[in-house]
């Protein structure tokens, strides 16, 4: 057997995607006043583009890896926003678009909410961290998956329509063979009786080398 290989489109698409998701992050970076290296830039970067190589084929695992970066922002000492609630958005709006159901991305999502009010309440947190954390992370986490499934049910009924358009197609053109073979064969029966009718009111006579006895 051989080994499964992601095409090289959507790896092109992933590698691409996690770029964004680094240049945002650097950007921040850099107008950041009090940021470390390792555990606002580095460690985000490396567990985002593991996200990204799993959004594909676990999609839920991918927001939980993308809620780690939000969750360490919450423990900044200056805000606790951060432009990870993007990429987190982001991974909310592939979850709804490549997963069918609904109660396995509703666990994921409660459970992202779980553990960033859990950091919160670990480390006692303000109220405007309590705020943020409230409003604008299920905002990140609810709306961009409901555009998600949104976006993957309009996909679904144009598809079904198309192939819909399609199989009406060629039962038009199975009833159209279907009616021109009638035809053929109806015309081979009405030359076939005109044929017998024919023959059989014209005399029979001898041929004139055949052979008579005195």
């Amino acid at each position: 057997m051989r080994p499964h290989l992601t095409p090289p489109k959507p790896v092109a698409a992933d590698i691409a995607l996690w770029a964004v998701f680094a240049a945002a992050g650097a950007l921040w970076f850099g107008d950041a006043r009090k940021a470390s290296v390792a555990w606002d830039l580095v460690l985000p970067l490396a567990v985002l583009g593991v996200a990204v190589a799993l959004a594909r084929h676990r999609p839920g695992a991918a927001v939980l890896l993308a809620n780690c970066p939000c969750a360490v922002g919450l423990a900044g000492s200056e805000s606790p926003a951060n432009v990870y609630a993007l990429t987190l958005a982001c991974m909310s709006f592939l979850l709804g678009a490549r997963t069918a159901t609904a109660r396995v991305p509703l666990l994921v999502l409660a459970g992202c909410l779980t553990v960033d009010l859990s950091v919160l309440a670990v480390l006692r947190a303000p109220a405007v961290w309590w705020f943020y954390a409230m409003t604008m992370l299920p905002a990140a986490l609810l709306l961009p998956w409901l555009a998600g499934r949104y976006w993957r049910t309009r996909r679904e009924l144009v598809e079904g329509g198309w192939q819909l358009a399609r199989s009406l197609e060629e039962r038009q053109h199975l009833a159209a063979e279907r009616a021109r073979l009638a035809e053929r064969a109806a015309i081979a029966a009405d030359m076939h009786d005109s044929l017998g009718h024919v023959l059989s009111l014209s005399p029979c006579e001898p041929a004139p080398w055949s052979c008579h006895r005195p």
